[in-house]
This record gives C-alpha cells, structure tokens and sequence, in this order.
C-alpha cells in the first residue's frame, strides 16, 4: 500500500500544472472554489454544478460535523459548502479518498438552461434573455457551440471541470443513483449512512423532463459533450 501510494503521489508531482493546468482559464477560480476537503474525514469531494453538488455536501457535512447545522437551518446548502470548502494540494489529494459525481449531460445542460437563463446576471453577461424573458432552449444550445460551452461551469462539460486526472479518483458516482452511491460513501469514509440531507430550495426539475427533448437537440448535446458520454456514460451515446 505505501508503495502505490508513493507511486502516486510522484506521478501526481512530477506533472506540470498537475491540478486545474487543463482546465480552461476562465474557469479555474470556480472549479478550485468548488473543491471540498476534510482532512480529519480523509476525503476529497470536487462537486460539478448540476449534479446535486448541494444534497452531497449537505449530506457530507451532516456525517463529517454533526447534523442540526445542515438540515432546515441550511436550505439551499450554502453553510455546507463553506464548511467543506478546501482545495486539497497534490499530497493531500493523493493521500485522501478522492470522488466526484457526474450526471447524464442531457438533463444536465437542460437544468442550467432552466435554471441560469432567466436571469438577469446571465442576461447581461452571456446575452441568454432579453427583459427577463429566457432564449429557447434551442438557441442556447446554438449559443454553446458558438463558444458559449466553456465559458461558465453551470453548462462546460463535466470532463473539463475535475481537477487532476479523473482515473485518479477512488470513486465517480452518479447523479442518478444518488441515494444508494451517497450511502457506499458514507458507509466507507465516516462508517455509517445516516440517509440524504437534500437540499429544499432552488431545484429545477429537470429530472424527467428531458424526455420532452427533440431529437435534434438530443444529438447536439451529444456532440457538445461527447468526451463526458465517452469517460462517464458510454453505454448511452448512440454509436
């Protein structure tokens, strides 16, 4: 064990940039504002937006420091994100239980669409509504391939958002089996699962929706996040 620990870590050292230095400029300061670590817990978690980031952290905060704080107190999961907050350096991410979880880019990118298009900051910033009124879907999509996809984290591909090399992580959960992937981890990081501590405001309910998607639709999200389908959902891209 302490010798592919060693390899490891010296192949995490020797790389050039070896944390964000493939991640796109822009969008650094968000992927390491978003990275979670608890020494004393001995994990790492860097949560992608979209991906239930807060129900996890919620949920890792309750094991990791007791429960009050982060269950009604706490809707939106803000006071548990910052008490996880941590960007691990190579050593400490090399010694620790490293995850992340992904979900499927279809109802991923239609909940950011949902979710960021109408509003105001968005408006001004990526041009994605006119008077509070929201682009179609349709045209945000455009808009992405026009080189809106990596400009903001809410939508980039979840492949260019992980910090280090995703093969390194101990564990890559799913969004869509949420539950019983959050209880492998909490049975195995802290020795108990004490259930889900969702998050109780802002949701968008994408989940489900994205059945109502068009085919053509469909296959742009494909193209536009096609090395997530590649790394994390192979048995879904269309061959």
């Amino acid at each position: 064990m302490a010798g592919l620990l060693h390899g490891r870590l010296s192949s995490l050292l020797a790389g050039k940039s070896r944390a964000t230095g493939h991640i796109p400029p822009p969008l650094r300061p968000q992927v390491r504002q978003r990275a979670c670590y608890v020494p004393r817990a001995g994990f790492c978690y860097f949560r992608l937006p979209k991906v239930a980031n807060s129900t996890i952290c919620k949920t890792l905060a309750s094991h990791a420091f007791g429960g009050e704080r982060f269950g009604e107190n706490d809707p939106t999961g803000a006071a548990a994100k910052a008490a996880l907050q941590r960007f691990p350096d190579a050593r400490q991410f090399a010694r620790s239980y490293s995850f992340a979880f992904v979900r499927d880019p279809v109802p991923r990118v239609l909940s950011a669409w949902r979710d960021k298009a109408p509003r105001p900051k968005f408006g001004a910033e990526y041009g994605l509504n006119t008077d509070g009124v929201p682009v179609s879907f349709t045209r945000f999509l455009e808009m992405l391939q026009e080189g809106l996809l990596l400009k903001d984290p809410h939508w980039a591909p979840q492949s260019v958002l992980l910090p280090y090399d995703p093969a390194r992580y101990a564990f890559i959960g799913r969004f869509e089996r949420l539950e019983p992937d959050m209880e492998t981890l909490c049975r195995h990081i802290f020795g108990r699962f004490d259930g889900l501590t969702t998050r109780t405001a802002g949701r968008t309910g994408a989940s489900g929706a994205d059945v109502r998607i068009a085919p053509e639709n469909r296959q742009m999200i494909y193209r536009l996040y096609e090395r997530d389908y590649d790394l994390f959902y192979s048995e879904i891209l269309p061959v």
